[in-house]
């Protein structure tokens, strides 16, 4: 047998090469695990995102129904309004036509008197001019 004697520099250098194997072993386990770490985190934060945005739409929709609700009950409240006027309005018309009719009408009773006591003369009967 042929036996060869092994010195410091094999052994540092047999250690040397372990050691730049290991480290590339583990860089390369790194890499892949910053990899698939990297992937996961992206569609966690995906889902964040969707979650987030499901919520804002959710909450937007409601302050909007809201704001629809407020403005419909105000339109509302004017138009009773409105209407609350235009019964008044017909009211006040009304009575101003009754008055006006009445007023009218006492005219017409005053002239019928008139010509019955004598101190008016009956259209009929008034001279023309």
């Amino acid at each position: 047998m042929n036996e060869e004697k092994i010195t410091k520099q094999d052994i540092k250098d047999i250690v040397g090469e372990a050691i730049e194997e290991f480290a590339h072993i583990v860089n390369k386990g790194f890499e892949e695990q910053t990899k698939i770490f990297k992937s996961e985190l992206k569609e966690e934060i995906g889902n964040s995102e969707r979650r987030v945005t499901k919520i804002f739409k959710s909450e937007l929709k409601e302050e909007i129904g809201n704001s629809e609700r407020r403005v419909i009950e105000s339109n509302e409240k004017i138009a009773k309004e409105v209407k609350d006027m235009r019964e008044e309005q017909v009211a006040i018309i009304g009575g101003r036509e009754r008055v006006n009719d009445t007023l009218l009408n006492h005219g017409d009773r005053i002239d019928g008197l008139e010509i019955k006591t004598g101190i008016k003369q009956s259209p009929s009967f008034a001279p023309s001019y």
